[in-house]
């Protein structure tokens, strides 16, 4: 029997030493890092904001160590960043669909891809053979040129998309199962469709129907943010793009390359500057790239409709030969 007086044992100290408080100040770090670079979006704030998703489960398996050695506050605070970063994502692409794929909310969609082919790199015939059993009515594609090579290829696709349009100046190319039209004139001439960046124009567009609406449809492929010079290219590039469609009252479809993340500013802020809805997207986030890490991966490919008049779901489509997946959005004309 212990006597009265006798001194209580301490409490033993939680397990770990310095090398465990440095794992967790680092990833604290890294978690906190989007945030940051949300602060100032310069280029460099582009790889922790694109890498948030992978933070977020980060954070996740961080606070969950960090609880089961009794450190409460850290494991708390580690979490509570990851969530702030998971809010940032969900703010930019709304909650996920739960519990399984989204449904599109008519009966009869507009069925709409857009692909990356990888310009001559790519597997066309695995690419040509998915556009043609695909069931779409409308092919964005971006990475082609209206060179000789490629017109032999985009001829070979007229039986399933007789109508096309291509620009010289561009790598984006529109193909349709129903007549495309051309540009109002109040929209032709637009320094979106006409002005290139970093040598090409970064967007082309034509007027197609549907339910007796005329809708714009444009395929765009912006640059790729892998310098401060390209990074400042693609914001103007993209607000270029947002002013086109704030003029155009009507109903709208966009899809393409888009180089960047929903939540990246620049491109958050083209989607509310153009009035573009997010389609809805599954109970788990898409990756289009790289195509060979379709989890931990990147969306930066999208089909958006105008919010006021369209509503939309999306999914990752297959691997057909590219650096980057295809995605597939069923669209339905609400308004």
């Amino acid at each position: 029997m212990t006597p009265p007086d006798a001194p209580r044992p301490s409490r033993p100290p939680p397990p770990g030493g310095w090398d465990r408080g440095l794992v967790a100040a680092a990833g604290l770090v890294v978690v906190m890092s989007p945030l940051v670079a949300l602060s100032r979006p310069l280029w460099p704030a582009e790889i922790p904001i694109t890498l948030i998703p992978l933070l977020v489960g980060l954070a996740l398996v961080l606070g969950l160590w960090l609880a089961l050695l009794r450190h409460g506050w850290a494991a708390a605070v580690m979490l509570g960043f990851g969530a702030v970063d998971l809010g940032v994502m969900l703010a930019a692409v709304g909650p996920p669909t739960l519990p399984g794929p989204p449904v599109a909310s008519c009966a009869h969609p507009l069925r709409v891809v857009t692909l990356n082919v990888l310009y001559a790199a790519g597997d066309w015939d695995r690419q040509e053979a998915y556009l043609r059993s695909g069931g779409f009515d409308l092919v964005l594609m971006q990475e082609i040129f209206s060179d000789g090579y490629w017109k032999g290829r985009l001829k070979g696709l007229e039986s399933t998309f007789p109508h096309q349009v291509t620009l010289r100046e561009s790598d984006s190319v529109i193909l349709s199962r129903t007549p495309l039209e051309p540009l109002p004139p109040d929209l032709a001439g637009h320094r979106a469709l006409t002005e290139p960046v970093l040598a090409k124009v970064p967007a082309i567009a034509a007027m197609t129907s549907v339910a007796g609406r005329d809708v714009l449809v444009v395929s765009a492929h912006m640059p790729s943010p892998k310098n401060p010079a390209a990074y400042d290219s693609r914001t103007e590039a993209l607000a270029r793009l947002g002013d086109l469609l704030a003029a155009h009252e009507g109903p709208a479809i966009v899809g393409g390359d888009f180089n960047g993340v929903a939540w990246s500013p620049p491109v958050a802020a083209f989607r509310e500057a153009a009035g573009l809805r997010h389609p809805d997207w599954g109970p788990l986030p898409i990756a289009t790239r790289p195509a060979w890490l379709p989890v931990a991966g990147a969306q930066i490919d999208y089909i958006w409709p105008s919010a006021a008049h369209f509503t939309a779901v999306q999914r990752a489509g297959p691997d057909v030969g590219s650096d980057h997946l295809p995605v597939e959005a069923d669209v339905c004309l609400v308004n």
